[in-house]
């Protein structure tokens, strides 16, 4: 093997070694944010490590929990909207979690499941008023 040969193996090695080194830190990144509830970030890192890596299994499994997390933090933004006494505001981030959910093709933990099935049931009022309005205004639905 010439010289230039030893040369660009000894480049494309160390390029390998440091994208795998950077893979592994970033993974253990976005696994310390998830342990900190912090799944907004967590989920912005496994989705940077997808796109580098689709395979990965552990990223796309914390990835899946990211997104969980942020389901359930969501739906408590729900109930403290209903709380606040803010029923329009509560239906209009239900109806984010949903949309999220059918875009992930994630739910949330089961804990939050409860929240989201009691929501869901106090979101019916408004949004059965929603739906008589726009009727009463001659509005598409």
């Amino acid at each position: 093997m010439n010289r230039f040969a030893c040369v660009r193996v000894g480049v494309v090695g160390l390029v390998f070694f440091l994208l795998l080194s950077g893979c592994g830190s970033a993974q253990k990144s976005a696994a310390e944010k998830l342990e900190n509830g912090e799944f907004d970030s967590a989920m912005q890192i496994y989705e940077k490590i997808l796109r580098r890596d689709p395979k990965n299994l552990e990223a796309q499994e914390g990835l899946k929990r990211a997104r969980g997390g942020v389901l359930a933090n969501r739906l408590i933004e729900v109930r403290k909207a209903r709380d606040a006494g803010n029923p329009e505001q509560a239906l209009e981030a239900l109806l984010q979690v949903n949309q999220l959910e059918a875009q992930w093709g994630v739910f949330p933990p089961a804990a939050a499941r409860f929240t989201q099935e009691e929501e869901t049931n106090f979101a019916w009022k408004p949004f059965a008023a929603r739906i008589q309005a726009m009727i009463e205004a001659k509005q598409p639905l």
